[in-house]
């Protein structure tokens, strides 16, 4: 096998193929060649990476999943903010009544809109 034949099959290989351990005619030429064995210790490395981050406990993945809100809220206050406003302007904070939300386990958001019978209230 030449190196231009492993390195086409080096990201099909099984990972025993790749550490030069399965008795193949790829894993026998990574043994061999310096070149393929830096190569297939890179995809091995990543396969590793790979791994470590999908074996995470559940509790890192479910604050980046809370933090996916959080930031689609942002985003869409600044929507709110920064889009044009034709027309006059909807009044001031001191003639809306004040927003209550009574939220005690979640986060809330509020946003108000051009229309001043609508309010936007996430909650999260």
């Amino acid at each position: 096998m030449n190196c231009q034949e492993a390195r086409d099959l080096l990201l099909q290989a099984d990972l025993p193929a790749l550490r030069g351990m399965d008795g193949s005619a790829l894993a026998t030429h990574v043994q061999s060649c310096p070149a393929c064995r830096r190569a297939s210790d890179l995809i091995l490395q990543d396969t590793a990476l790979l791994h470590d981050v999908l074996d995470r406990p559940r509790q890192r993945r479910r604050a980046a999943r809370m933090a996916l809100p959080v930031a689609i809220a942002a985003a869409a206050a600044l929507v709110l903010v920064l889009s044009p406003r034709d027309g006059p302007p909807v009044g001031s904070a001191a003639d809306a009544p004040p927003v209550r939300v009574g939220v005690t386990d979640r986060n809330a958001a509020v946003f108000e809109t051009r229309n001043p019978n609508i309010t936007v209230v996430w909650l999260f």
